[in-house]
């Protein structure tokens, strides 16, 4: 890019990690207060207080791009910003706890979508289901647990299903810890 680093707002260079989802919910994106504050500068540049989809999208691509997975990013921001589509400093926290859990859970969904086509049909299920979310059912429990995932119908499982049933299943899903690091430069 041709643009300045001056220009952007100032954020921290050091690496800001994410505790591990199996923590505590009070943990999920504890960072210091100056590093929050900076990180929501930069996703509201124009300072007025909101911080939509396309900003946040920017920096995500720019500074995190081991983050920068669409669909996870549109998740996280659509469940941080409530019904409104904007997310406000009180929601911000939230946000970058969703980009890490979004992140992990569409990680899960790309390890049983050996074709890459960002669809799990039940073949890919069968085959990865147990391993990757750790169900431990048989043949028959599968395939009901993927008609059930399911839930358009279409014989396919999209992320966005996918997710629903994590979050109904409350299934743990993390990377590993290596992984889970935010860097600002």
């Amino acid at each position: 890019s041709s643009r300045s680093s001056s220009s952007r707002a100032q954020v921290p260079s050091i690496p800001l990690s994410f505790p591990s989802i199996r923590r505590p919910a009070m943990a999920k994106a504890e960072l210091p207060a100056e590093d929050l504050q900076r990180i929501w500068k930069a996703c509201d540049p124009n300072g007025n207080g909101y911080v939509s989809c396309a900003e946040f999208d920017k920096v995500v691509a720019e500074e995190w791009p081991q983050y920068d997975v669409k669909p996870a990013m549109l998740m996280a921001h659509k469940m941080a910003s409530g019904g409104d589509g904007l997310v406000v400093k009180k929601e911000f926290k939230r946000l970058l706890y969703c980009l890490d859990w979004c992140n992990d859970v569409f990680k899960a969904f790309e390890e049983m979508d050996t074709e890459g086509d960002r669809r799990v049909n039940l073949e890919e299920f069968e085959k990865g289901a147990n391993e990757v979310l750790g169900l431990n059912l048989g043949a028959d429990d599968l395939k009901e647990a993927f008609e059930s995932i399911d839930t358009n119908g279409g014989g396919q499982i999209l992320f966005g299903e996918f997710a629903n049933y994590v979050v109904k299943k409350k299934l743990d899903i993390v990377t590993p810890p290596d992984v889970a690091d935010f860097h600002f430069d």
